[in-house]
């Protein structure tokens, strides 16, 4: 894939997932909420493989990925930005969000099995 990402992965310290969580959750609906309609963007929650994962897309093709695993407290955070149209791999918001459902789902599958 031909994105501009960043990717930051940390495990939470012993007993501290939980509020690690509670604020990730917190900061997300918060920048869910910051822009005024229609620039307003909805949060997106899923899960894969045990990780849960807290989504913002918004309409010039980029993300916010916030991916939860309770089992090892690990958090991960992607974020994949928009590119000038020539490098891209895909035309269509459609395509966009395809890629982007694969690299989660990949992302997930790691996180749920450390030994990867």
């Amino acid at each position: 894939m031909k994105h501009s990402h960043l990717l930051a992965i940390e495990r939470s310290a012993e007993g501290q997932f939980a509020a690690d969580r509670e604020t990730i959750v917190a900061q997300m609906r918060d920048m869910a909420t910051k822009g005024k309609p229609p620039h307003q963007l909805p949060l997106v929650t899923d899960a894969h493989d045990g990780v849960e994962v807290l989504g913002l897309n918004n309409a010039g093709i980029a993300q916010t990925s916030g991916m939860l695993h309770a089992a090892s407290g690990t958090v991960a955070t992607a974020y994949i930005l928009s590119q000038p149209a020539d490098p891209r791999d895909f035309a269509t918001d459609a395509q966009y969000q395809a890629l982007r459902n694969q690299l989660i789902a990949s992302l997930a599958r790691c996180m749920a099995d450390p030994a990867r």
